[in-house]
């Protein structure tokens, strides 16, 4: 007789990754885009939790829940926070270096702005005298 595979209970995982992070219920709530802490309560209950919501709490928390779940479609982890959401950092060298992450990708976008705004703001070539 074959062994049936043990199924993993979902909300079980999310509870696991949550309580690893250094954010608090109400801050992961908030950052998946739900409203209540009642609704993370819920989805922790939850042993067939979607892969949509697993991936709203992944990118909130910073974890890849494809790992625990292979079977869960592949989403961007360009869209996923950076390392800095994930934990408040210990040394003054971890906090140097969150504070250089976010300058360079400040000066990165200012950047990006500043090109935009200057081809907003050439003459068009039909409209030159």
């Amino acid at each position: 007789m074959p062994e049936k595979k043990k199924k993993i209970h979902r909300g079980e995982i999310l509870k696991q990754v949550a309580a690893e992070s250094d954010l608090s219920i109400t801050q992961i709530v908030k950052r998946a885009g739900y409203k209540t802490r009642r609704s993370f309560y819920t989805h922790v209950e939850d042993p067939d939790l979607s892969f949509e919501i697993l991936e709203k709490y992944g990118k909130a928390l910073n974890h890849n829940f494809r790992e625990d779940f292979p079977s869960m479609p592949e989403y961007s982890l360009e869209e996923m926070p950076s390392p800095p959401y994930k934990s408040k950092p210990k040394t003054l060298e971890e906090a140097t270096e969150i504070i250089e992450y976010w300058r360079s990708r400040f000066y990165e976008e200012l950047e990006k702005n500043n090109k935009l705004l200057e081809k907003l703001n050439q003459p068009d070539d039909e409209n030159a005298f």
